[in-house]
């Protein structure tokens, strides 16, 4: 009967609103007691709701921050290889669409590019240094008035590091100096004094 239903679904969820720490103790009781079914149970769950289980999820997580946080990086210290299985998998599935995001946002945000790109480049050499943060990167650029370090002209910047990675150069910020492309390709992996000697020959 449809008014029974509907007293019983009130009164569960009176008792759960009421027993919220027991509910929780016992749901996780059963987790630990029957993992397939309690696997099995959330799968069908949210076969029959994605949009509720989405929105439900996303609550958990907006109430949760640190600890999903925190539990997230838990299971990629524990499952590295599985996490790059995964990061190969979606790419592949993904390419595309991730190609154009990523376009988009460097679009709007090329500092953060560039700081990107230059911590890529050090993570490749297995570079030493302290990293460069966005707002250490923003702050360089705010000092440098829009003026190339190498030739004083105001153009687009680049993040060049004054001893190149490839020659034992640190990914610091004490490294690090805006330079506009025509520079920093010219530079490239040169020593600087010896760039320099060059330049004014």
């Amino acid at each position: 009967m449809p008014h029974v239903d509907a007293a019983r679904k009130a009164y569960e969820a009176r008792y759960r609103a009421e027993n919220a720490e027991k509910v929780k103790a016992s749901a996780a009781r059963y987790r630990a007691e029957h993992p397939e079914k309690a696997k099995a149970r959330d799968a069908r769950r949210r076969a029959e709701h994605p949009e509720k289980e989405k929105a439900r999820d996303a609550r958990y997580r907006a109430e949760n921050a640190e600890k999903v946080k925190a539990s997230a990086a838990r299971y990629r210290a524990k499952n590295p290889e599985k996490i790059k299985a995964y990061g190969a998998r979606y790419y592949a599935k993904n390419s595309e669409k991730i190609k154009a995001y990523r376009a988009r946002y460097n679009a709007k945000n090329p500092e953060k590019e560039r700081v990107y790109c230059a911590k890529h480049r050090a993570r490749k050499r297995s570079a030493s240094g302290r990293g460069i943060s966005g707002s250490q990167w923003r702050d360089v650029l705010a000092s440098s008035l829009g003026l190339c370090t190498y030739c004083y002209e105001r153009r687009p910047l680049e993040l060049d590091h004054i001893v190149p990675l490839s020659g034992s150069g640190e990914h610091d910020i004490d490294n690090a100096v805006p330079a506009c492309g025509p520079c920093n390709r010219s530079k490239n992996k040169t020593p600087l004094l010896l760039w320099l000697a060059r330049r004014a020959a």
